[in-house]
């Protein structure tokens, strides 16, 4: 029914999708192998990579096409697991436009920098307007791990 909107739509979903994975285990012998996995597999480690920037004056008014470009460009690059662009709440920031970049793990970094799109990207639309900028990557620091 089209006018049973989001919710209306949505209802049953999560546990269909529940039912399909449980019969997925199943089917691929893989029930009560998670010890073994843990085991076995290194987790993923999320990298945030941040960029703090301002365009340049005479390029100012591309900030929203680049911003654009670069979440289409950006984001099917392999590991790349979310891009987004924002700008500074207040007028006055020292950085007025950021960029955040979620990758899978830091070894997506290398492939991610030497990407085509990335550096098509980067040097064409990126770099020779925003000549301030930070960029850093970070890895989260979770509570169990300086224990």
């Amino acid at each position: 029914d089209p006018r049973a909107g989001y919710t209306g739509l949505m209802k049953g979903v999560q546990d269909a999708i529940a039912t399909e994975v449980e019969r997925c285990i199943q089917v691929w012998g893989s029930s009560n192998q998670a010890a073994a996995v843990l085991k076995a597999a290194r987790p993923w480690r999320e990298v945030e990579h941040l960029i703090i920037y301002n365009f340049n004056a005479d390029a100012a008014a591309r900030v929203p096409e680049a911003m654009a470009n670069g979440r289409r460009d950006l984001s099917p690059i392999p590991g790349v697991r979310r891009v987004f662009t924002g700008t500074a709440v207040t007028p006055d920031a020292k950085y007025q436009h950021c960029w955040l970049v979620r990758f899978a793990s830091s070894e997506v970094i290398p492939g991610y920098r030497d990407h085509p799109a990335h550096k098509r990207f980067a040097d064409e639309e990126f770099r020779p307007h925003a000549g301030d900028r930070i960029s850093i990557d970070y890895i989260a620091v979770d509570a169990h791990e300086r224990d």
